[in-house]
């Protein structure tokens, strides 16, 4: 179809708006990763505005030696596979389940769990909880008190409405259970819903921290967010530190805007990783999981 002179116009605004803002956004971020990998003297002299002088990898080395950011990494990789895993299962399972309208109590247990996005018990009740269940200064604290979100189920639930039920039927005749249409029938062909859940869910589980605030009082516990979070905290007290320390001696001798940066590129490298794997489903996810009809 031929467009007409107008449409090609608006195409091409359109792309050049969408272009100018898609540089505004990368921006940024290329300015941390620039810095981070600069000279330190550039950095300090402000010197440092498209690309880096002489590449400098001591920022990263500092980060991962000088802090508890490699064992960081390990516990948030633990997090994020172990916690995903169940938001998976739990959320899937449940909006499958939920989505079935000629089931007794679907409707009750839907207003129940709607009702938890609106009120909460509050921060001292929800403290208080966790430590009679043992979780406290336990990994699972950032596993299982977030283990399904509403949100993300009651999109999961109206995904599951748009699949017809004709396919369920015809796996009842031939013989399959519940359980088998659901993982054998179901889930292959809802791949945008389950990608939808998988980046929402890796995405949170990855930047965990305020649960190990609250609950984790051992280092060698505490997820990478959280680390990260305490070190662009503290990392100006360190510098200013005349007592000195072996982090605070190699902090003196770079930039710690190099060591912030560092920081913050090795926290969202496997965010980065994930994203472009996962878009392709995620408009279709998101789109028929919103609908209701």
């Amino acid at each position: 179809m031929k467009l007409s002179s107008g449409e090609k116009a608006f195409r091409a605004s359109a792309f050049v708006i969408l272009g100018v803002t898609a540089l505004v956004m990368l921006v940024p971020f290329y300015n941390v990763v620039l810095i981070s990998l600069s000279n330190p003297a550039a950095v300090a002299a402000q010197s440092v505005y498209l690309i880096p002088t002489v590449l400098d990898f001591s920022a990263y080395q500092t980060a991962l030696s000088g802090t508890y950011i490699g064992n960081a990494f390990v516990v948030s990789l633990g997090v994020l596979f172990l916690g995903t895993s169940l938001n998976l299962a739990l959320t899937l399972s449940a909006g499958y389940v939920l989505a079935k309208r000629h089931l007794p109590g679907v409707r009750f247990l839907t207003l129940a769990i709607l009702f938890t996005m609106l009120f909460s018990g509050g921060l001292i009740p929800f403290y208080l909880t966790v430590r009679g269940l043992g979780l406290v200064d336990n990994l699972l604290v950032m596993i299982i008190p977030s283990a399904l979100d509403t949100f993300l189920l009651i999109i999961a639930i109206n995904y599951f409405k748009t699949i017809p039920a004709s396919m369920e039927e015809s796996a009842k005749i031939d013989g399959a259970t519940d359980f088998q249409i659901m993982v054998r029938v179901i889930f292959p062909v809802a791949k945008p819903i389950v990608a939808t859940l998988l980046l929402f869910y890796a995405v949170q589980r990855w930047n965990e921290w305020w649960l190990a605030m609250l609950f984790i009082n051992d280092v060698h516990r505490e997820p990478l967010q959280y680390v990260v979070r305490q070190l662009l905290i503290t990392i100006s007290s360190v510098i200013n530190n005349s007592a000195g320390s072996a982090m605070a001696d190699q902090l003196r001798n770079q930039s710690g805007d190099a060591v912030k940066m560092a920081s913050v590129v090795i926290s969202i490298v496997p965010v980065l990783c994930i994203y472009p794997f996962l878009t392709r489903y995620f408009n279709q996810g998101i789109l028929l999981g919103s609908i209701k009809e």
